[in-house]
């Protein structure tokens, strides 16, 4: 995979779900919640983070220039998969905490729909 189309496929989907996040906020919420009463969901969350973080880590581990942004992305997912399933609890209370505070919830859309814009904007201008 290039660059260009890693860049593509993130932005796409942090893109649809910031935007889905800002139309449909309390599908969303509701979708959050139903999430932290689900350990199988979450490990396999979990799981799914890991996986593709490690992917990223392993066969994207660039740090120099733009594509710097795909390895941080990648370590991250890496990080948060580990922290889904080592520490299932902590997570859950921070997607509470974001569920709870209205503005929080706004916040992580418009943080998520941005980064979204961001990545697209790297995989199809740049």
């Amino acid at each position: 995979m290039t660059d260009s189309q890693i860049f593509q496929i993130i932005g796409l989907f942090m893109s649809a779900a910031g935007s889905g996040m800002l139309l449909n906020p309390e599908y969303f919420r509701k979708m959050l919640r139903d999430f932290a009463h689900s350990p199988a969901t979450t490990f396999i969350t979990g799981l799914l983070a890991l996986v593709i973080g490690y992917l990223i880590a392993s066969f994207h581990n660039i740090w120099e220039g733009a594509t710097v942004v795909i390895t941080i992305f990648g370590w991250l997912s890496l990080f948060k998969g580990l922290t889904l399933i080592l520490f299932p609890d902590f997570s859950l209370d921070l997607a509470k905490g974001i569920v709870r505070h209205k503005e929080n919830f706004t916040l992580a859309a418009i943080m998520c729909l941005a980064i979204g814009i961001l990545f697209l904007y790297l995989g199809y201008a740049v």
